[in-house]
């Protein structure tokens, strides 16, 4: 896990992910939740944009397994979303943020 989250801040600090504060968004609703995660949808405030918000629960302890497992899957899916820069058919990633807490 700790690799994981350290590789999570290196992507950040070398700018290949954009950090977006949680207070960017605003008229935030829940779409789905399930027992791994929540999607939402919300306003992007600077860009005036209707946008989906998917959020990862994560215990801060992030012992667990199945909490690795999710980061890694994250990781994989953000370097995904590196090789296709643009398709109509997939949802376009702007970057992560931290806090949700609706």
């Amino acid at each position: 896990m700790e690799n994981t989250t350290n590789l999570l801040k290196q992507v950040i600090e070398e700018g290949h992910v954009k950090f977006h504060a949680y207070d960017e968004f605003s008229d935030i609703e829940v779409i789905e939740r399930g027992s791994l995660g929540a999607v939402y949808k919300a306003t992007w405030n600077d860009h005036g944009m209707i946008v989906a918000l998917k959020s990862k629960f994560i215990k801060k302890e992030g012992n667990s397994k199945t909490d690795t497992q999710l980061l890694d899957k994250f990781i994989n899916d953000m370097k995904l979303h590196k090789k296709v820069d643009y398709h109509p058919n997939i949802l376009q990633f702007y970057g992560i943020s931290q806090g949700i807490k609706v």
